[in-house]
């Protein structure tokens, strides 16, 4: 029988944790190239791998409201690029806090019913093709 180490596993879990962030980051330069130059424009002086930075710290934040699957994560990293970092604190989006507050639904429930929520409020944004429905 094989046995992992803890070191082994943690070492395993982080190169699968940087491949994701790599997929994610290809998804976000192919969707929503304009908006990310707007973004690293307006983070002049920062580090050259800011985008590595705001994709974890998206991740740690879909972690903290129990988003935790791969697909889900990516989903809710794409709705905040296209929507901005706090959309759903603005006025118009007040329900979208409300869903993803709700901890009676999972997380890809969740997920689902934002993706169906936004994509007929704003029937021209760009969450269809980031969602890859």
């Amino acid at each position: 029988m094989l046995v992992l180490r803890k070191e082994q596993m943690e070492a395993l879990s982080d190169a699968m944790r940087r491949r994701f962030i790599e997929r994610v980051d290809s998804h976000l330069n192919a969707v929503f190239p304009d908006i990310l130059e707007e973004m690293s424009a307006s983070r002049a002086g920062d580090n050259e791998r800011w985008l590595e930075a705001y994709i974890t710290d998206l991740i740690s934040r879909a972690e903290s409201i129990d988003i935790v699957s791969q697909a889900d994560v990516a989903r809710y990293i794409s709705f905040i690029t296209e929507f901005g970092e706090q959309f759903e604190t603005k006025r118009e989006m007040l329900w979208a806090a409300k869903l993803l507050a709700n901890k009676k639904l999972s997380g890809t429930a969740r997920m689902s019913l934002l993706y169906e929520h936004l994509t007929i409020k704003f029937p021209d944004s760009r969450i269809a093709l980031s969602t890859g429905r």
